[in-house]
């Protein structure tokens, strides 16, 4: 456990919720921090620290999530997992219980319930967060036409929802015939006749709307639907995304996974919740085997000898620090270098000529950045104020540790 740095956390809001996710995990340590306790396991080649608030709402799991990121300052990326209601886009996008709704990179999480009504409308009042982390979304849009194309991450997907059905038989797929949509025509209500939903669940990129109270009515749903178009499709609304993304700015990225239980409607239930979830953690499963998988570069922790070396006296700029330890910086600080190099007035090109050409992976990119950061002899005490300037908290402490 000494040596247990993850670079992903994943947060639910429930114990249904987390409990595929302990399946794939398997018996591995669990460490207390205060009143919470974090499964810690490696999944999908990611060392990965799991947990869940022993209270519902979502001020309990805003303070879960900054537990974690304090007890592991390590964690880059924070996926927060589970169940949503989901929103349907009759003329373009069909949604089915068992579908999995992704954070889109141009908006992925928004508070709904900051929303007001003006003029008999509702009115945008709330905000978007921070896009979600760059490198898994990038993954998702490969993996998303990997799937399209039936790769393998396709029949993966398939497996792994399988197999937590077959461990825990309440993680079936209920009966098909069961996924029902109803709507309000001249005052009555009926049942609105659709394609049978596919064997497979879907996977959809959009935005989820987040808020503090359970959408229940089917015509305030469409209506927040609505408002939010054409600039975001919103596909999901749930309770919790929104306070985790608060709770981990300037400390980790994050990526929000939703498998769809219900239609926020009055219809809600909870025969879907269970399967909705282990769709959702299959998801994320694939995801992280992706990134494991096509990674050009495989982060190395700096060794023993290594860390103690930057405590040495003899330290003071970067240039001094091993080769080892400032491989690890640029691989973990990725898509962030832009940020960085702006800091240290280093130029989009600068960067591109050192690292080859401005065509290869930015963590390649990144690396050249740090390259030009140790020939400067850039100073560790300014580096590690850079690094908290652009909200790399992670990476700083890092640099002390």
């Amino acid at each position: 456990m000494a040596d247990f740095q993850p670079t992903i956390g994943i947060v639910t809001a429930m114990e249904k919720e987390a409990l595929p996710f302990r399946l794939m995990l398997g018996e591995v340590p669990c460490r207390q921090v205060d009143d919470s306790f974090f499964d810690c396991g490696t999944l999908g080649g990611h060392q990965v620290a799991l947990g869940w608030p022993n209270r519902t709402g979502t001020n309990a799991t805003a303070l879960l999530v900054k537990a974690l990121l304090s007890e592991f300052p390590s964690i880059r990326t924070l996926f927060m997992v589970g169940i949503a209601g989901g929103v349907r886009h009759p003329t373009k996008q069909e949604v089915y219980l068992g579908d999995v709704v992704v954070g889109s990179p141009k908006s992925s999480v928004l508070e709904w319930d900051f929303t007001r009504y003006k003029g008999g409308e509702l009115e945008r009042s709330g905000h978007a967060y921070a896009p979600p982390d760059a490198l898994f979304s990038a993954a998702v849009q490969r993996v998303y036409s990997n799937f399209r194309l039936h790769r393998k991450e396709w029949s993966d997907f398939q497996k792994h929802i399988a197999e937590v059905g077959e461990a825990l038989a309440e993680y079936r797929r209920p009966d098909p015939a069961t996924d029902v949509v109803h709507e309000t025509v001249d005052g009555a209500e009926v049942v609105v006749q659709r394609k049978d939903p596919p064997d497979i669940p879907q996977v959809l990129l959009g935005t989820i709307a987040s808020g503090n109270g359970v959408v229940k009515d089917a015509e305030l749903r469409d209506k927040l639907r609505d408002m939010y178009l054409p600039d975001q499709r919103l596909l999901a609304l749930e309770m919790e995304s929104a306070g985790a993304a608060d709770a981990a700015h300037g400390k980790a990225r994050c990526m929000f996974v939703r498998g769809v239980c219900d239609y926020a409607d009055a219809h809600k239930n909870k025969q879907w919740q269970e399967y909705a979830a282990a769709t959702a953690a299959a998801f994320v499963r694939v995801l992280l085997e992706f990134v494991s998988g096509a990674s050009p570069v495989v982060p190395v922790l700096p060794a023993r000898e290594d860390r103690c070396q930057l405590h040495s006296p003899k330290v003071k700029t970067l240039g001094d620090v091993s080769l080892v330890t400032r491989h690890e910086l640029g691989t973990r600080l990725g898509d962030d270098w832009h940020a960085l190099a702006a800091h240290f007035g280093i130029e989009a090109h600068q960067v591109a000529a050192a690292a080859g050409g401005s065509q290869v992976h930015f963590v390649e990119l990144a690396l050249a950045l740090v390259r030009l950061l140790a020939k400067r002899a850039v100073e560790m005490d300014t580096l590690r104020e850079k690094l908290e300037a652009i909200h790399r908290n992670d990476l700083a402490h890092f640099l002390e540790t």
